[in-house]
């Protein structure tokens, strides 16, 4: 027999104990698995924070697109379309690690700038003080949703 006709060896080593434990879902080497996990925590860690830190990025830079796209929706009436306004805003968050609420406050702050922009106050679809008073009685941020100021 010459090269090409030859069958490929498979090398390797299978233990039947272990295939049985892993079809109940039994952990192998838990000593090991532990270890490992213990050993890349920090840099598990650092993966984790650069990732997070990218999706905020492109959150926030996405986000005033996805704003007008909102505004422009021929499918939302002007009175959806304000209250998803204003649901964006307040599902924001206000607490938690500095990145993600410093990000959640920029958000905000665009949010509230695009209002300014598209419905100011003396606009025939601003906010109402009735509308304003009605979302706020029904948010679920500790901030109060004014977005004409004070």
């Amino acid at each position: 027999m010459d090269d090409k006709t030859k069958m490929p060896v498979l090398k390797g080593r299978f233990d039947l104990t272990d295939a049985v434990m892993a079809s109940f879902g039994e952990v192998l080497y838990p000593y090991r698995k532990l270890k490992l996990m213990d050993e890349t925590r920090e840099a598990r860690g650092k993966m984790a924070q650069a990732y997070q830190a990218e999706v905020l990025k492109e959150a926030l830079f996405g986000y005033r697109k996805r704003l007008s796209e909102i505004w422009r929706a021929p499918n939302y009436s002007v009175a959806e379309r304000k209250r998803l306004l204003f649901l964006l805003w307040d599902e924001c968050a206000e607490t938690g690690p500095v990145a993600i609420v410093t990000t959640a406050r920029a958000i905000r702050a665009t949010t509230l700038h695009f209002i300014r922009q598209k419905l100011p106050s003396d606009h025939q679809q601003a906010y109402s003080d009735k509308e304003l008073q009605s979302l706020n009685a029904k948010r679920q941020s500790k901030n109060r949703f004014r977005p004409y100021g004070l």
